[in-house]
């Protein structure tokens, strides 16, 4: 018998399931329905009421909702490893990622920002 699966994920897994999703359908014959959202906005609607079978999230997120008790923390499991580059906009310093210490740091835009970077990898030291 075919059941109804609604995963509540990311906008940053989203692209990941709508891959997956249709060989599972293919192969089990369930119908899945995915919802995604901001990670944060994800976190907030759960912590909100909202429910689903199956939420696939990072795991600083799925942490908070295991604390939360929204999730069953013996139930996570590991589903994907993200590598994410940085990229330095020609003619523009490269920025000091020695460390994940954001310190002083501004955020390397045009004058006037003085903005305070909150992603080390993108702030250099002024």
């Amino acid at each position: 018998m075919a059941i109804a699966l609604k995963i509540l994920t990311s906008n940053s897994t989203r692209p990941v399931l709508d891959a997956l999703v249709p060989a599972y359908e293919k192969s089990s014959g369930n119908k899945v329905t995915l919802s995604a959202d901001s990670a944060k906005a994800m976190v907030a609607r759960i912590k909100g009421g909202e429910s689903g079978d199956l939420v696939v999230l990072g795991t600083g997120a799925l942490q908070d909702l295991a604390e939360a008790g929204h999730v069953t923390a013996a139930s996570r499991r590991g589903f994907a490893h993200a590598v994410v580059g940085v990229g330095v906009r020609k003619g523009t310093p490269h920025p000091d990622i020695s460390s994940l210490a954001p310190s002083n740091n501004r955020c390397s835009r045009p004058s006037p920002s003085p903005t305070p970077c909150t992603v080390p990898a993108a702030c250099t030291s002024r």
